[in-house]
């Protein structure tokens, strides 16, 4: 799907991430080498349609209810903003 695209160093939030399309968009990102998040209310039961893919983690991620949602920080900072000055 992502064939010849280098996503290496970038990093992805996909909710949906563990079922049907979303489970084969976080596959491709995976494959492309990006990290990918997989946002869902339930984390450790997204786990289990996770293993074996590199670069992708559950977070708990609610939507109707933000204060619970806890998303990891990214795997790598991203870099610092330059001065235009």
């Amino acid at each position: 799907m992502l064939k010849g695209l280098d996503l290496s160093g970038k990093n992805v939030i996909v909710t949906g991430g563990h079922v049907g399309l979303g489970l084969e968009t976080t596959r491709a990102l995976s494959e492309a080498g990006a990290s990918v998040t997989v946002g869902s209310r339930d984390p450790d039961r997204v786990a289990l349609a996770l293993s074996g893919l590199e670069r992708v983690q559950p977070a708990q991620l609610d939507l109707l209810d933000p204060p619970r949602s806890t998303p990891s920080p990214p795997a790598t900072s991203p870099p610092a903003a330059r001065s235009t000055s």
